[in-house]
């Protein structure tokens, strides 16, 4: 009876916690509480209010070939999850889309996810857009804590022309910029992409320039099956595609990227980074735990093409600086490339141009394949050290240990990603518990004596489920939950704690 009793509990709480996601019908409503400043911020309430966002942005045509920033200064503030529909009939059109020719949309405005997840994201070319996202173009303000949560997303036959573009699931292209606090556990799949004009590809972001980026995890696999371009260059990264005189800070991705194609003409490199696929600027206190495949070919074999691929940065092709301090890369690196050469690095696959090249207290796995002095290599046990931690703190608290909490396969992880899970510290169970099966793709098992109370804690430490009884034994159902990692937090009846780490994959 305590069993059916706590099952039911868990099930009561877990239909609580899905009713507060609004649901996308492909209309659009306006906003109607708040009045747009920092202290009132405009609410979005529903997925039809965000829609209604992205309408109001896009309304606006262009003249005489300037940019229209549209909402600047303006707060919004989401209040609830959002379920983007992520079906033909609910194709996602960006907030600040960029059409054809010199037809520029630009939100100007301040975002505020508030930590909300935004699922069933569906992003599909149209009108030769040049830059692909949640947002398409955003110019000044900031857009910080959204999560991107769900199965996969697959991105069918993609063309951008007329101007390098961007396409990365938060912001296709963002300036003067300030992003924090954004996450990604989507999984990405281009069946096929095509730039006219080059243009870049990231987990979250697609193309970033005079941007401030801190605390911004990808934890989704990205695969271009079919990379084609005509001249100019192609850059993929965890994070974003191509960053250019940015400051980044505690970022981090765990999603592998693999880049193929044959069809490039004309095309002059290609470039794939852990973190970054080609960058300018600083980036400090990041690390990238995701293997890296670079398989792109030339149509004409008489045509030059440079293959680039870095534990955290594919390249650097500009004049202006490049430094990377206190972070570290543990991706596996491989590149085909037909007998033609290549550039690959731990840390920094390529440096070309720039006028001031600093690589400070920076490691790397030492089973990767380095062809630069950039960076340091350490054994997988020295990475995994207290005096690791040490080394790359450099008198900062930003790196932790991960070795109860299990993020990151026992690498270090970051100060805000220990804190979002502070109080999983183990203390006295007194007993045995087992969870199982794990991974799963439906019910989880917990048996444990004197289970008193259990807790589901997604990647940012946010509470999906959480149910209260004595028993010894209770299932879980996971099957509608998103795919990726769950800390499970049981305390039993005498107040010991145990967690446990939990995989999801449908």
């Amino acid at each position: 009876m305590k069993k059916i009793l706590l099952t039911i509990i868990v099930v009561l709480l877990a239909v609580a916690l899905n009713a507060q996601v609004s649901v996308w019908d492909g209309t659009a409503e306006p906003w109607t509480k708040g009045s747009g400043t920092p202290d009132d911020p405009y609410l979005i309430e529903s997925a039809q209010n965000f829609a209604y966002l992205a309408e109001k942005t896009n309304e606006v045509h262009y003249a005489n070939y300037n940019y229209h920033d549209m909402f600047v200064d303006t707060c919004f503030l989401l209040t609830a999850d959002l379920d983007l529909g992520g079906s033909e009939g609910h194709i996602w059109i960006p907030i600040a889309q960029d059409g054809m020719g010199y037809t520029t949309y630009c939100f100007g405005g301040n975002f505020d996810g508030a930590n909300h997840t935004i699922s069933n994201l569906l992003l599909k070319d149209g009108n030769g857009r040049k830059y692909m996202g949640l947002f398409g173009h955003a110019n000044g303000g900031y857009i910080k804590n959204i999560v991107l949560d769900g199965d996969m997303i697959i991105i069918p036959s993609f063309h951008m022309s007329g101007i390098p573009g961007g396409l990365g699931l938060i912001i296709g292209f963002g300036e003067n910029v300030e992003v924090e606090n954004c996450v990604n556990s989507f999984d990405v799949t281009c069946e096929r992409i095509s730039f006219e004009m080059g243009g870049s590809i990231g987990g979250l972001f697609g193309k970033m320039q005079n941007a401030f980026i801190q605390n911004c995890h990808n934890y989704g696999n990205i695969t271009v099956q079919n990379v084609n371009s005509m001249y100019s260059a192609v850059s993929c990264g965890g994070i974003v595609g191509n960053l250019t005189a940015c400051e980044m800070t505690e970022c981090s991705s765990r999603g592998s990227i693999q880049m193929h194609g044959g069809d490039s003409y004309l095309a002059e490199k290609v470039s794939c980074g852990g973190i970054a696929g080609t960058m300018s600027g600083t980036l400090t206190n990041c690390y990238n735990n995701g293997d890296l495949t670079v398989a792109v070919h030339k149509a004409d074999p008489a045509q030059g093409l440079d293959r680039n691929a870095g534990g955290l940065i594919g390249s650097c092709y500009s004049d202006d600086e490049l430094i990377v301090t206190n972070s570290y890369g543990v991706s596996d690196i491989v590149i085909v490339a037909d007998d033609e050469p290549y550039n690959m690095g731990g840390i920094v696959g390529f440096v070309k141009n720039a006028v001031q090249t600093t690589i400070d207290n920076c490691y790397y796995l030492n089973t990767i394949e380095s062809g630069n002095d950039y960076g340091t290599p350490k054994s997988e046990d020295e990475m995994k050290s207290e005096e690791f931690i040490g080394l790359l703190n450099a008198d900062e608290e930003v790196f932790f240990m991960d070795t109860y909490v299990y993020l990151n396969d026992g690498f270090p992880i970051l100060k805000w990603q220990h804190e979002s899970h502070v109080g999983v510290d183990e203390t006295d169970w007194n007993g045995n518990v087992s969870v199982y099966p794990n991974p799963t793709d439906g019910v989880l098992t917990i048996n444990g004596e004197n289970l008193k109370e259990l807790e589901v804690v997604n990647i940012l430490g946010q509470t999906v489920l959480k149910a209260s009884g004595e028993t010894g034994e209770v299932t879980v159902d996971m099957e509608n939950r998103p795919s990726g990692i769950y800390l499970l937090k049981l305390t039993n009846a005498k107040g010991g704690k145990q967690t446990v780490k939990i995989i999801v994959k449908h």
